[in-house]
C-alpha cells in the first residue's frame, strides 16, 4: 500500500517520555471489529490515540504492507471508529498507522497535491516527506459504491441501522517522516459545525496534537473536542430558586467520599454553576461562564455534563444547577446530555 524507497537505515533516537496508556485500549493490529471503545482509545502497535468525548465504536479495519526494495518490511493498519448516539452518526475517524518504524527516508505517497480543498496547508513539506492539512465539504458519507474500509463501515452501518448525516466535512492530516508516518481523516456533519471558518480553525490544531505520534516520537496523543455546536441543555426554571436539598450532602447518589468533598468545594462557588454525576460514580463540577479551555462550552451545565461524560462508562446527568437540585430519584435526567 505504501512503498518507501530504501535510502538508508535510520534509527530513531528518542526523545520524549511516553505517557501512560490504558490497558483497555483496543489495538487495531490485533482486535477484530466491531466493538465499543470502552475507554475511548484506539491503538496501533505501541501508539494510542485518545478520542474526543463520544460513544465510539470500532467498526472496520484493513491491513496493508509497507514495502522497500521489492520486499515487505512491515504492516500498516487502518481503523475506522464512529461516534454513534441515539442511533445517529455524530462523527467518524479513520486512522492509518504502521505497526512500527521502518528503514525508509523517502515515500511515494503524494497526499498534498489536491488543490480542490476548502482549506489547505502543506507546511512547506518536501516531496519525499510530505505533510499537509486538508479540509473538504462532501455531499454525503458512506453512500453509493465504496471500497476497502469504507465498504466495511457501510455494511456495519446498515446492519446496525445507524442513521447517516447529510453533507459532511472531511478533514485530513498526513505526516510522513524518516521511518514513520500517519494519516487521519475526520468526518463531521456540516449541520453540527458553525461554518467553514470554524472547521478550518479547529483543523489547524491537529498538527500540534498528532505530529509527534505520527513521527513515533510519542506513544500517546489526545484529540481535542470536535468543533460541533453544543446542543442546548434544558435546565428547569426552578434552578433560580434556592433549594434546601442543595446542602444535604449525604443525599447525593452514586459518588464516593472524595466526590462529596468536591461537592462541598463546588458549593463555595457562586452561580452560574453546575454539578453532574453518573450511576457509575463519575462526577464533574463547573462554575462561571468563561472556562480556561476555550474549546469547552461556556454554559456551566453543558460543560459539567461534557466533562463528566469524558470519564464515565454511563451517561451523566445534572445533579444541581446554580441554587437547586435538579436530579430526580428514578434516574431520568431532567436535562439532556450534549
Amino acid at each position: 500500500m505504501y512503498r518507501p524507497y530504501l535510502a538508508r537505515l535510520a534509527v530513531l533516537v528518542g526523545g520524549c517520555a511516553a505517557i501512560a496508556q490504558s490497558a483497555l485500549a483496543v489495538n487495531a493490529a490485533e482486535a477484530v471489529p466491531a466493538m465499543e471503545l470502552a475507554d475511548q482509545q484506539i491503538q496501533v502497535g505501541s501508539r494510542t490515540l485518545r478520542l474526543p468525548v463520544g460513544q465510539w465504536n470500532y467498526i472496520a479495519q484493513t491491513q496493508g504492507a509497507v514495502t522497500a526494495g521489492g520486499r515487505n518490511i512491515g504492516s500498516t493498519y487502518t481503523a475506522y471508529v464512529m461516534d454513534v448516539q441515539g442511533g445517529e452518526m455524530r462523527s467518524g475517524i479513520v486512522l492509518t498507522l504502521p505497526s512500527g518504524s521502518f528503514p525508509a527516508s523517502s515515500w511515494l505517497n503524494e497526499p498534498c497535491k489536491d488543490d480542490k480543498a476548502l482549506f489547505k496547508n502543506d507546511f512547506g513539506g518536501s516531496f519525499s516527506q510530505p505533510e499537509c492539512l486538508l479540509v473538504y465539504r462532501r455531499s454525503g458519507h458512506l453512500l453509493g459504491a465504496v471500497t476497502g474500509i469504507y465498504a466495511q463501515a457501510q455494511q456495519w452501518v446498515k446492519a446496525t441501522s445507524v442513521k447517516l448525516p447529510g453533507p459532511v466535512y472531511e478533514v485530513v492530516y498526513s505526516k510522513y517522516a524518516n521511518n514513520d508516518y500517519g494519516v487521519i481523516r475526520f468526518f463531521i456533519p456540516v449541520n453540527r459545525v458553525a461554518n467553514d471558518e470554524a472547521i478550518a480553525s479547529w483543523a489547524q490544531q491537529l498538527p500540534g496534537q498528532l505530529r509527534r505520534i505520527f513521527e513515533n516520537r510519542d506513544s500517546l496523543a489526545a484529540l481535542s473536542m470536535l468543533p460541533v455546536v453544543p446542543e442546548k441543555v434544558k435546565v428547569p426554571p426552578s434552578v433560580a430558586v434556592a433549594d434546601g436539598r442543595l446542602q444535604d450532602i449525604d443525599a447525593i447518589p452514586y459518588i464516593n467520599d472524595k466526590g462529596r468533598e468536591r461537592y462541598r468545594v463546588w458549593l463555595k462557588h457562586a452561580p452560574p454553576r453546575a454539578f453532574a454525576l453518573s450511576p457509575t460514580g463519575s462526577y464533574a463540577y463547573t462554575s462561571g461562564a468563561s472556562p480556561a479551555d476555550e474549546t469547552l462550552p461556556s454554559a456551566p451545565a453543558e460543560r459539567a455534563l461534557l466533562l463528566c461524560n469524558r470519564n464515565s462508562k454511563t451517561p451523566c446527568q445534572l445533579y444541581a444547577v446554580d441554587k437547586a437540585v435538579v436530579w430526580v430519584k428514578d434516574g431520568s435526567p431532567v436535562a439532556g446530555t450534549p
